[in-house]
């Protein structure tokens, strides 16, 4: 049984492929901005909204939690530089998302796809993964607000006076058990309760949970993930899978192995990536381990069933512009060591260009009618069934004559069963 069998549609074209149309003049433009998914800017606008509200108007007042004056996990010092801005981190996961998406649809599919279709599967994925990316930043900036969450360092920002009854020029910390001083001194109720007049720095402190950085660069590393994934292994025509398992010699297996490494080390550069970003806001002193797990869930949930949907309208309109350029500009000629056929192949003798398919399926003759030397031949969706001899024969014998509908009656007169709706095949006795 074989690993990737074809179907009946795909079989006659086994060692052939399709060529399509790159050249830029064959670009056609209307389909490339007809099939996008513009509907997304019903979901993009909302999103940004929601997060140009909360990160410049709900987080001016964001949500007060009292705190322990001698809670060690917001005691860390504040460390003046960030190893990593917001800014760079999205970059860089943007960076390997570009770099993903034009290897696979300028690269890898150059030959299951025309330009036009690749051009527009690029914008196609950037579009989608920047909707997604709106909408995980709002979903992180609306939680920051009301969560209140303080950082590690929230004490270094706050600069709480030491309260009362602890000794003059004493470390507050070093009187936690100490009966003299009134448990509701140790409470620290508000910004108004911190000394420091930066009070941008001090609202920065209750903004810890989710991490931002993680959130946000794992929305982009985990959709490119994904469509990596796809691309190489799950897509119809995805070419991998075939010159791996199908490559005949060593050297052959050896490269389709590589490039499967290669492919792999990609996906998990990118997780990497997201990573170390998160782990850079816990040596900062800005998150915690659970702020940066919950950064990461965000993306992670609300990333995948987006690009479930972006990958389905990918393939939604692959199938709709380069449908109608398999039956009117593609070109059969002979495929590559150890590609398959394309998946549309069928519809290649279909069409403008007036190309049939090479072979046609013969199914085994019945028994001729003894009054008549005839042979019924019904042709159907899936070719020749019945007759003595395949249409290359009947080119060597004799010239065989379709008449249609004329045939069937005289199929009728001769009183041949069934053959009111069949078409009469007649060649010359030998």
């Amino acid at each position: 049984m074989a690993l990737f069998p074809t179907t009946r549609s795909h079989s006659y074209v086994r060692n052939q492929r399709l060529q399509y149309d790159w050249s830029l003049r064959g670009i056609r433009w209307g389909d490339f901005f007809r099939y996008q998914h513009w509907g997304g800017i019903l979901l993009i606008i909302p999103a940004a909204v929601v997060a140009g509200l909360s990160h410049w108007t709900f987080q001016q007042n964001p949500t007060v939690r009292q705190a322990l004056l001698y809670d060690a996990t917001i005691s860390y010092p504040i460390i003046e530089k960030e190893a990593i801005s917001n800014a760079l981190a999205v970059a860089f996961n943007w960076i390997t998302f570009a770099v993903a998406v034009l290897v696979i649809e300028l690269g890898v599919f150059w030959r299951q796809h025309s330009l036009t279709v690749a051009l527009a599967g690029i914008l196609h994925q950037a579009w989608c993964c920047a909707i997604n990316f709106v909408i995980v930043v709002a979903i992180s900036e609306t939680t920051k607000s009301f969560s209140g969450d303080l950082r590690p360092d929230f004490l270094a920002r706050c600069q709480p006076a030491p309260p009362e009854g602890s000794p003059p020029g004493g470390r507050v910390s070093n009187h936690i058990s100490d009966a003299a001083v009134p448990l509701s001194a140790v409470h620290l109720g508000d910004i108004a309760s911190c000394t420091n007049p930066n009070l941008d720095t001090v609202r920065e402190g209750r903004f810890a949970f989710p991490s931002g950085h993680a959130s946000n660069s794992m929305s982009v590393a985990w959709y490119t993930v994904l469509y990596l994934v796809w691309s190489l292994y799950l897509r119809s025509d995805a070419p991998y899978p075939r010159r791996l398992y199908w490559g005949s010699s060593f050297w052959g297996r050896l490269v389709g192995e590589v490039m499967h490494a290669l492919a792999y080390g990609f996906i998990v550069l990118c997780l990497c990536l997201s990573w170390y970003i998160g782990a850079t806001r816990f040596w900062d002193h800005l998150h915690s381990i659970a702020d940066i797990i919950g950064g990461f869930l965000v993306a992670v949930i609300f990333t995948t069933p987006f690009v479930i949907k972006a990958v389905g309208l990918h393939t939604a309109m692959r199938n709709r512009i380069d449908g109608d350029l398999d039956s009117k500009t593609a070109v059969l000629s002979p495929a590559g060591p150890g590609e398959g056929p394309h998946p549309n192949s069928h519809t290649a003798g279909v069409g403008g260009n007036g190309m049939q398919p090479p072979l046609l399926p013969v199914a085994s003759p019945p028994a001729p009618h003894p009054a008549a030397g005839q042979w019924q031949a019904s042709h159907t969706a899936g070719g020749w069934q019945g007759g003595a001899h395949s249409p290359q024969d009947v080119g060597r014998h004799g010239t065989a004559q379709l008449a249609g509908n004329q045939l069937a009656g005289n199929g009728r007169q001769a009183g041949v069963p069934g053959s009111s709706g069949d078409a009469v095949l007649e060649m010359p006795r030998r």
